[in-house]
């Protein structure tokens, strides 16, 4: 129901969230004294994609190797038979739940922000997942590839003239590595 036209008007306004604010957000409170363990490093800002049929593994995983709570969870629809083939999601006509860790970890043995990223995104390539383009990355370019169908992307920066010299691509734009 969310993609009807009733809904985008009445909701329309809150969805998706502003990465502008995201980021807002992340600098004021983790400078902040809000959360006493903001020094720490234990800030996490993550979304990702997740098949619903994988939710409950998903959930227990972000417990496990965050304890942050709440967890922003919305449904949608990715799979469109208008899309050519090479974009539809992997995991077929499922609902995907955007399941969203936003928050600091008080565990004792929490490993660090980046074997945290390593950990969700190794559990979101294996169960057919997407992670938000406007999070960070610490994939590998050939895992970013597997993660998304880079084919059709290549082919149409390609085809315009400068692209390649004049903008990143998606990948340079959102990876550590």
């Amino acid at each position: 129901w969310a993609d009807g036209l009733v809904a985008r008007i009445l909701t329309g306004w809150l969805l998706p969230l502003n990465n502008q604010l995201l980021k807002y957000l992340k600098e004021t409170f983790e400078k902040s004294q809000v959360f006493e363990d903001a020094d720490d490093g234990r800030g996490v800002i993550q979304d990702f994609m997740i098949p619903i049929h994988h939710l409950e593994k998903a959930v227990q995983l972000t417990d496990t190797i965050t304890g942050i709570y709440p967890l922003w969870m919305v449904p949608s629809r990715l799979y469109q038979p208008s899309l050519p083939l090479e974009i539809l999601p992997k995991a077929g006509d499922v609902i995907f739940i955007d399941l969203g860790v936003y928050g600091f970890s008080h565990l004792p043995d929490w490993p660090g922000p980046d074997k945290t990223l390593k950990k969700f995104e190794k559990f979101t390539l294996e169960h057919q997942g997407f992670q938000g383009l406007y999070a960070e990355t610490l994939l590998t370019l050939e895992q970013f590839c597997d993660m998304f169908p880079f084919q059709l992307y290549r082919r149409v920066r390609e085809s315009l003239p400068y692209c390649e010299d004049a903008f990143p691509n998606t990948y340079e734009k959102v990876s550590r590595t």
